[in-house]
């Protein structure tokens, strides 16, 4: 089957490293589809991809790639009725760390439920040292064996994890604290966590946080540091997210409709411009 998808990769930090991921035709009948990514040979859905309307083609912003690996992404087609058509080909992305950190001891953060919240930080020390995980098992001896026997579940995911976060600007910290939300608003204490080799953790990593330790370091440049102890979980759902573009956005960019219409060859392009963002506050 065809229908592959088309995909466009962003380095810079508005708000973070994404891929567009565009199905720029599917299946004759095909009313909705699920898209999908493989990263370290594990599935996750696109947030923002699922059910996505598809008649005449779709699109969505992944604002959450694996950093130094490739992303796969194909989408499963369905009828308005629910019925699978199948599968579209699949397309890869890598997004080359060179082109996004620094250097190895730098990370992506981001509020999975809002990607316009993200910040690119250092990583303390202490940060993935030592990481635990647990198997949840016993022996067990059967009347008269001299050895037991293993009885036990499927390896955890990180347990505790010391995670030290350098903030090089008060901006930073206070966008970082925004994730976890404030008196106005509230947000799942988990985080996406984005690291790049060397360093041991998944390069798509969904974290909760239960402890926030903050210091801020008084020197020639203010830094602010953050100790927090992490727990690997599984995202939040892939339908919940505030988009980052809106449509009041694309209407601040323009005086007139005739304006807006004239500025874009397709309703794709139109929807698809990111460099208007946030224009409408």
């Amino acid at each position: 089957m065809a229908y592959a998808p088309t995909l466009t990769v962003f380095t810079d930090y508005n708000p973070s490293p994404r891929v567009l991921v565009t199905f720029p035709t599917v299946a004759a009948t095909t009313a909705t589809i699920d898209v999908s990514k493989v990263v370290e040979g594990r599935s996750f859905p696109v947030r923002g991809g699922i059910g996505l309307y598809a008649v005449g083609g779709a699109y969505v912003m992944d604002s959450e790639p694996a950093l130094g690996v490739p992303n796969t992404y194909r989408a499963e087609m369905f009828t308005a009725a629910g019925v699978s058509l199948g599968f579209t080909d699949a397309a890869v992305a890598t997004i080359t760390l060179t082109d996004v950190l620094r250097d190895t001891s730098e990370m992506v953060i981001s509020q999975p439920l809002k990607p316009s919240l993200a910040i690119r930080a250092s990583m303390g020390g202490d940060t993935a040292g030592q990481v635990v995980r647990s198997i949840p098992a016993e022996v067990v001896f059967p009347e008269g064996a001299t050895v037991g026997v293993g009885i036990g579940g499927q390896l955890r995911g990180i347990v505790d994890m010391p995670l030290e976060v350098v903030c090089e600007t008060t901006a930073d910290a206070d966008e970082l604290i925004s994730m976890f939300g404030g008196y106005t608003s509230s947000f799942p204490p988990v985080l996406c966590i984005r690291t790049g080799a060397p360093v041991r953790l998944p390069r798509l990593l969904f974290a909760s946080c239960s402890e926030i330790v903050e210091t801020t370091i008084y020197a020639a440049d203010v830094r602010v540091r953050f100790q927090l102890k992490v727990t690997e979980v599984a995202p939040p759902a892939p339908g919940l997210v505030l988009p980052s573009l809106r449509r009041m956005d694309i209407d601040a960019a323009f005086a007139t409709r005739a304006a807006r219409a004239a500025a874009y060859a397709s309703r794709l392009a139109r929807d698809t411009d990111y460099t208007k963002a946030g224009l409408a506050g």
